[in-house]
């Protein structure tokens, strides 16, 4: 039996930083949930496009009967519901989420900016539950991804 004091001892194997990570390390339980969310929140802001989103006069059109009015600038709309198509694929593909999610949480705010700028004070008196409703989804989807892990190189 080999006395302890002369058994050599390796000191990388000592060290546990010395341990690589596997190169495809699985998706950990909180990124899954938070892509379910992402992507659940990004279904929820293509289905506002279709819900009241103003009142004018006595009517309260859509995003999608918005667009139809033979403007140029209202067909604007349609960035809200194509990027939250992008920020659902990319939750479906696992490639892009963070970056693809806050911008699908920014479109409804740069929606409610021009309108307001172009609108004047009174915009909020005439926004029904659509917009309130995208307008929290937006939050939803720009704040969480900032929860996500970052992989590593």
């Amino acid at each position: 039996m080999p006395d302890p004091a002369t058994v050599e001892r390796n000191p990388q194997a000592d060290h546990p930083s010395n341990i690589s990570p596997p190169a495809n390390r699985p998706e950990s339980e909180s990124d899954g949930n938070l892509h379910y969310v992402i992507g659940l929140c990004s279904l929820a802001l293509i289905a506002c496009f279709f819900l009241p989103w103003i009142r004018l006069f006595l009517i309260t059109p859509s995003g999608y009967q918005l667009q139809q009015i033979p403007n140029s600038e209202i067909k604007l709309l349609w960035l809200i519901p194509g990027a939250a198509l992008f920020a659902l694929l990319a939750t479906v593909t696992k490639k892009g989420v963070s970056t693809t999610s806050q911008l699908a949480g920014v479109m409804p705010f740069v929606g409610l900016v021009y309108s307001r700028y172009k609108l004047g004070e009174g915009l909020f008196e005439l926004l029904q539950v659509g917009a309130y409703l995208a307008l929290f989804l937006g939050v939803v989807l720009f704040v969480i991804p900032r929860f996500l892990t970052k992989p590593r190189p």
